[in-house]
C-alpha cells in the first residue's frame, strides 16, 4: 500500500485539516512547498496537494503557492480543489501534476467525467468521494447531497474510472479510526484501485485499510504531528523490505 502525504492549502498556508469549517484552522507551515520537500525527503513517491480555498470557489485560487510546489519537488503530485471544469483540469496538468483529483463535479454532471475520461485518460484522472453516514459530501465537504457514496461508485466503474479516493466525514479527526467495512466493500470492486483519506490516527490503523485492500492512504495529520512517521510507515508497507506479512506494527 502507498502511503501518501497531504499538503493542504489556505491562502498560501499549509493548514491542518478537519471536517469543519477551516476559518481560524491551525497552520502547519507558512510554506507548502517546504512542506512538500520534507515529505520528499522522508521518502514519499506521490504528494496529494489540495487547495481548499479552490474547493469552495470552484476553481484553483493558490496557483502561486501550487506552483513552487511543483517547481521544487521531483515526486509524482496529484492535484484538487475547485476542478470543476475542463479548463481547470487542463490547468492542473500544465501546472505538472500528474493526476487530477475530481470531487463535487462528479456528482453534479457525471458527464463531466465521461469527458475528461474521453479527453485525457483515465490515468490522469482521480475522483475522491467523501462520505457522510454513506452520502457524498460537496463544496468542500460543507454540504451534504442526495447522492449515496457506493451507487457513485458503481456509475464511474462503468465510466472507465480507475482511481478512486474515499473519506469518511463522519469519522474523521483525531480518536476516530476508518470504517473498515466500508474500506471492504469498495475494494471488493476491482476495477478500480481505491485510496483512502483520512482517519489515520496509528500505524495500526494504516494496517487495517491495507488489510481491507487499499491500493494507497492519504496521511496528512498523524505525520504533522508525529504520531506516525513517514519512513516507519512506507518501510513497513514496501514489500520490497522484506515487510513479513504475518506481523504487524506494535504500539
Amino acid at each position: 500500500m502507498e502511503i501518501i502525504p497531504a499538503v493542504n492549502i489556505i491562502n498560501g498556508h499549509c493548514i491542518k485539516i478537519t471536517a469543519g469549517t477551516y476559518e481560524g484552522a491551525e497552520i502547519y507551515s507558512h510554506s507548502p512547498h517546504k512542506m512538500a520537500l520534507q515529505w520528499e525527503s522522508q521518502g514519499a513517491k506521490r504528494l496529494h496537494v489540495t487547495d481548499l480555498d479552490g474547493a469552495f470557489s470552484g476553481y484553483l485560487v493558490n496557483i502561486e503557492s501550487i506552483q513552487k510546489l511543483m517547481d521544487e519537488v521531483k515526486i509524482s503530485v496529484e492535484l484538487g480543489g475547485g476542478i470543476r471544469s475542463i479548463q481547470e483540469v487542463e490547468k492542473v496538468l500544465n501546472l505538472g501534476a500528474d493526476r487530477v483529483v475530481i470531487g463535487t463535479k462528479a456528482v453534479e454532471n457525471p458527464k463531466f467525467i465521461q469527458e475528461a475520461l474521453s479527453l485525457f485518460g483515465r490515468e490522469h484522472l482521480v475522483v475522491s468521494i467523501a462520505a457522510q453516514n454513506g452520502m457524498v459530501a460537496v463544496d468542500g465537504w460543507s454540504r451534504v447531497s442526495s447522492y449515496n457514496a457506493l451507487n457513485l461508485i458503481s456509475e464511474l466503474i462503468e465510466m472507465g474510472i480507475r482511481y478512486v479516493e474515499y473519506t469518511d466525514i463522519s469519522e474523521f479527526g483525531i480518536g476516530s479510526t476508518p470504517n473498515v467495512e466500508t474500506m471492504y466493500e469498495i475494494a471488493r470492486r476491482k476495477e478500480i484501485e481505491l485510496t483512502v483519506y483520512g482517519c489515520f490516527n496509528t500505524y495500526k490503523d494504516l494496517e487495517n485499510v491495507a488489510q481491507a485492500g487499499a491500493y494507497g492512504a492519504i496521511v496528512d495529520n498523524a505525520l504533522y504531528e508525529n504520531r506516525i512517521l513517514l519512513p516507519n510507515a512506507i518501510a513497513f508497507f514496501n514489500k520490497d523490505k522484506g515487510k513479513d506479512e504475518n506481523d504487524g506494527f506494535t504500539e
